[in-house]
Formats: structure tokens, sequence, C-alpha cells
């Protein structure tokens, strides 16, 4: 699901793309990570990175 990050003042375009990421089961809330969109003619990639945490590494 790709939604759109609420950016305040003037902007072109509908501004950045932001990925929503699902929660798991056992997780509060949803993550967020922003979509870069390269396009060339007719051709388009998007990527998005991200990373699973290990069990040191949870936010608190």
């Amino acid at each position: 699901m790709i939604e759109r990050r609420q950016v305040e003042g003037e902007r072109l375009g509908s501004g950045p793309p932001v990925a929503r990421i699902r929660s798991g089961e056992g997780q509060a809330e949803d993550a967020s990570a922003l979509v870069s969109i390269s396009h060339d003619g007719d051709y388009a990639t998007a990527v998005c990175v991200g990373h699973e945490p290990s069990n040191g590494d949870t936010k608190s």
C-alpha cells in the first residue's frame, strides 16, 4: 500500500510517496518507509529499503 506523506507548504506535484508496512502479529503499529521512484521514457523503477529488527534491535 502506498500512501502520500502530508507535507506543509508549497510543493511540486503530489509529493514523495511513502510505503505503509503492515505490522506483524503482536506489533502495535504499522511502519512507514520512503519510496524512491526513477523513470526514463517508457520504464519506471521503485525502490524501498527496509530491515527486519533482530532480537536486540527493537523500538522502545
